[in-house]
């Protein structure tokens, strides 16, 4: 079976990236800070493990906010799109 590749960049695509493998847990969070960090009604999340996720460019123009003791949000600090989440107490 060949292997899922996902690739992505953020608006400005200063940064782009590959996931590849599975995501897991995909949800709908509607919680007021997913609602505010996406700028919408939710935010899709999901788990990837970290040797399935790599920068192809760009990796330097994150910029990061720790949303919550343990939980990181980086971000685009050109255009500001949200690239990943870092959750210290479920590092995959």
């Amino acid at each position: 079976m060949p292997e899922n590749i996902y690739s992505g960049s953020c608006l400005c695509n200063k940064i782009k990236y590959e996931i590849s493998g599975v995501i897991k847990n995909i949800i709908y969070c509607h919680c007021s800070k997913c609602r505010k960090a996406q700028g919408s009604a939710f935010a899709t999340n999901g788990n990837v493990n970290k040797i399935n996720f790599k920068f192809i460019i760009g990796e330097d123009a994150l910029t990061a906010y720790e949303s919550s003791p343990g939980q990181t949000k980086y971000f685009c600090k050109h255009c500001g799109s949200p690239i990943i989440s870092k959750n210290n107490k479920h590092p995959i």
